[in-house]
């Protein structure tokens, strides 16, 4: 059962319409499906930054992930994921496809 997206205290996320349109098609024939935003990497250096990308996945782990509803979608994020970000939105960008930004 999904719930509202519950984020952390400062946490927003945001799809934009045509990102919802793209992931939804993806959805489309996956009943069991949702919608994973995850670390893809951390960057090195002096300014580390995390990257994040999303796929299709059907793995929930009760103890480690966040599901909810974002716009309509259902959408899972790590909990320790989610404690560190404040603001997420997926894009689709002409060049790269489905990216996903953050603060």
């Amino acid at each position: 059962m999904l719930s509202p997206f519950v984020p952390n205290k400062e946490c927003i996320m945001k799809v934009s319409a045509e990102a919802k349109k793209v992931l939804s098609e993806f959805l489309e024939d996956n009943e069991e499906g949702f919608i994973r935003v995850a670390r893809v990497t951390v960057g090195g250096g002096c300014c580390a930054k995390i990257l994040l990308g999303v796929s299709v996945d059907e793995d929930f782990n009760e103890e480690d992930d966040l599901k909810f509803e974002v716009d309509g979608l259902p959408v899972v994020i790590e909990k320790s994921l989610n404690e560190q970000l404040k603001d997420i939105s997926i894009e689709v960008d002409p060049d790269s496809g489905i990216v996903v930004k953050h603060a």
